[in-house]
């Protein structure tokens, strides 16, 4: 059939800042990269461009890229169920699209400049914390004044949008006014788990309509009920962090051994009902929610529960366990917003077919799989020589070199997939 020649303005917005999941992802994984083969060997850029600096550049550059991907899907998504496929105040979604490229370029600017803040996972300055705060509440005052229905996907994703501002503006509360870590406990868990998440809840329960037989009205009931139960399981997700600092959180966070994994099955199982009731749908949005399904039961269901014991979680701190099962639900994000891409840009060509191939897939799948399995390894390895042993940190980080190889390999094959994922969205791009 014949692509779209003319985009109503949301539609248009939707699709740039979708164009921006990909681009954004594959310089992630470049700075990835750049920050995982410090650990094999002798250094040439320590002086020039240190590890932390690395790391500040890769969890912004990933933030955005999180971010254009839920923008970009959902403003699509929403727009597409009104009668008229536009929004009242669409004309501003322009201005956060251009405010959105420039964000993104100061941001990958000051990252390689050394201009990023260190605090681990608030590194955006003020100055680009508030541009970012201005794009997010353009988008959220369009959708309030043009969603007609509030019900189920909306209500879940617009709740996820106003969780996603709040935890930006808390963690932009400077550290000595605040002078307690629960702040940026909270903060991370409204910004990434539950603002993040929920958005990207709304999403993939949106996809999976598109490409199964399930109703309109048992995807908006299972928008309630998904989001509930991920609200539970953000909650003894960010506890975690908690332990270490001998914090006491209001629930116990032991009893997420039991909580996460039920809360990733009921999760995984509301999305499988999609996937073993498919309809005619010829896209590859149903493998990105597969991959999304396991990367949840890997992160939440698995690690999250073994982090959820206080003598494991004590055990772990400080090791490349640490940060595992944020990255993986991270990366579980990215997987669903790739599926999402693949529906819209189908969907706006008025094709039933693959967007980008089963070679991206294959390659960002298991290159995640790879490296977050040697990352692992190198993390348990580490504890035993460490705390074991009681071997030195440098004996230690030489000896777990080929673990962190296979963490390598692993990320250049999913940046090879980022690179032709982005190839074929090009090649299929949206004209006129």
């Amino acid at each position: 059939m014949k692509p779209i020649m003319k985009m109503t303005q949301a539609q248009r917005a939707a699709y740039q800042f979708l164009l921006h999941l990909p681009i954004l992802l594959i310089v992630y994984v470049v700075v990835h990269l750049v920050g995982a083969v410090k650990f094999l060997g002798d250094d040439p850029l320590v002086g020039t461009f240190p590890y932390h600096q690395v790391s500040a550049l890769a969890n912004s550059v990933l933030l955005l890229a999180l971010t254009s991907g839920v923008i970009g899907g959902g403003v699509y998504a929403l727009s597409h169920e009104r009668a008229e496929a536009d929004f009242r105040l669409s004309r501003l979604l322009g201005i956060a699209r251009v405010l959105w490229m420039i964000l993104c370029v100061l941001t990958i600017g000051a990252g390689v400049f050394g201009l990023l803040e260190g605090r681990a996972g608030f590194e955006l300055p003020p100055a680009l914390d508030a541009l970012y705060l201005l794009v997010l509440a353009l988008v959220l005052i369009v959708l309030l004044t043009g969603v007609k229905l509030w019900w189920g996907l909306p209500t879940v994703y617009t709740a996820g949008l106003i969780a996603l501002i709040a935890g930006v503006i808390v963690g932009m509360i400077p550290a000595e006014f605040s002078g307690d870590q629960r702040l940026r406990v909270l903060a991370l868990m409204l910004r990434d788990t539950l603002g993040l998440g929920w958005m990207v809840i709304a999403l993939s329960l949106w996809t999976l309509h598109r490409f199964s037989s399930l109703t309109p009205g048992w995807v908006n009931t299972a928008a309630y009920s998904v989001g509930g139960i991920w609200a539970i399981a953000a909650y003894f997700l960010a506890v975690q962090a908690l332990i270490p600092l001998g914090i006491a959180p209001p629930v116990p966070a032991v009893i997420g051994v039991i909580a996460l994994p039920i809360a990733a099955i009921i999760i995984a199982s509301h999305l499988y009902l999609g996937l073993s009731n498919r309809n005619d749908a010829r896209t590859l949005s149903p493998h990105w929610i597969s991959f999304t399904a396991l990367l949840i039961l890997i992160s939440v269901g698995g690690l999250g529960a073994l982090a959820s014991v206080p003598d494991i979680t004590l055990m772990i701190a400080g090791t490349r366990l640490t940060d595992l099962t944020r990255a993986l639900i991270l990366f579980a994000y990215a997987a669903a917003l790739l599926g999402v891409t693949n529906q819209v840009l189908a969907e706006l060509r008025r094709e039933n077919r693959r967007v980008t191939g089963l070679a991206p897939f294959w390659l960002i799948s298991g290159g995640i799989l790879i490296g977050s399995l040697g990352l692992a390894g190198a993390g348990v390895v580490q504890i035993y020589l460490e705390r074991i042993l009681s071997l030195g940190y440098l004996e230690t980080q030489a000896l777990i070199v080929p673990l962190y190889t296979v963490w390598v390999i692993g990320w250049i094959a999913a940046g090879l997939g980022f690179v032709f994922y982005a190839m074929g969205v090009w090649a299929r791009r949206i004209k006129g």
